[in-house]
Parts: structure tokens; C-alpha cells; sequence
């Protein structure tokens, strides 16, 4: 999907839409290229995605969305590597939840498809299953221990290794 359209998306109040673009905008977040385009757009994403309903009981659907508008935010004010994105945290715009949380969607193999990072070693539980990976942004080296969980669905917790 293009920007043009992934904006319409976002700012249609459609539940669906609005995901579909959100997941589309998180895809490409270490792109700043495709991700300018959203920057002067910014306020009007936030204003049309307040107070919806995105549902996820489990894992409010919401976070999709908030994660979307701080990449965006992130590239408007970049300093960092965008790697700081795995370990960035944020506030959940539409929930209950006053604390601050991590976006746990960041797959460490689809990252390596991408040419974000690389994988230096994988750790093994009993030789079977994934424990944590250890990966190196390829921009800036910076190191991060990725641990693979499996509960209401997969998710990978990053974390900065000095």
C-alpha cells in the first residue's frame, strides 16, 4: 500500500482500516524514507484515531495504533538510531493502563529479512526451543538480546546488552 493510502486508512475511524495502515506504518519503521511522508500529517493521525474502539482484550489492539504514531513522532524528532525503536516504550492512548509499555511485535527474523539486524547467536531451552536470540543493528552495532515467548500469541522482548 502507498503513504496516500495508508493515511486515508489511518484517518478513516474504521477499526479495520486503521489497524490494517497502523501494522503497515510499524512494517516499515526503520524506514524514514516511507515514513516522512506521515510527519506534516501527524496531528490529524492523532486527532482521527482518538477514542476508537480497537478491542483485544488480552493485547488491546490499541497499542498497533499509539506505536504507529511514535514512529512517526520518532522520525519527526529523530536523534537516535532507529533501533531504539525495539526498546522504545510508550503510553496506550485508549486504555485502562497508566503504565508505560513496549511494542513486542518487532520479530527478530522478518527484522533480519529486512536488513535491519543481524543474528549472532541463538539460544536454545532443552535444545528444542527458542530462548533468546542475540542480535546487532546493522546501522549503528548496537547489541540486543531478543527472548522469543508464546502465550495468547508470539512476542519477543528486546533488550539493549552493553
Amino acid at each position: 500500500m502507498k503513504q496516500e493510502e495508508l493515511f486515508n486508512y489511518i484517518t478513516s475511524r474504521d477499526c479495520n482500516k486503521v489497524w490494517q495502515s497502523a501494522c503497515e506504518i510499524i512494517k516499515h519503521s526503520h524506514n524514514k524514507e516511507f515514513i516522512k511522508y506521515f510527519i506534516p500529517h501527524l496531528s490529524t493521525i492523532i486527532e482521527k484515531t482518538n477514542k476508537l474502539e480497537m478491542g483485544g482484550f488480552f493485547a488491546p489492539n490499541q497499542r498497533f495504533v499509539d506505536f504507529a504514531i511514535k514512529i512517526i513522532e520518532f522520525h519527526k524528532n529523530k536523534e537516535n538510531c532507529s533501533c531504539f525503536l525495539y526498546i522504545e516504550k510508550f503510553h496506550l492512548s485508549n486504555s485502562l493502563l497508566k503504565k508505560e509499555i513496549k511494542y513486542d511485535g518487532f520479530n527478530p527474523k522478518k527484522e533480519v529479512e529486512k536488513e535491519n539486524i543481524i543474528f549472532i547467536t541463538t539460544c536454545y531451552i532443552n535444545k528444542k526451543w527458542v530462548d533468546y536470540y542475540l542480535v546487532e543493528c546493522c546501522k549503528c552495532k548496537k547489541r540486543f538480546k531478543v527472548e522469543e515467548r508464546e502465550g495468547h500469541y508470539m512476542f519477543w522482548n528486546w533488550n539493549e546488552v552493553e
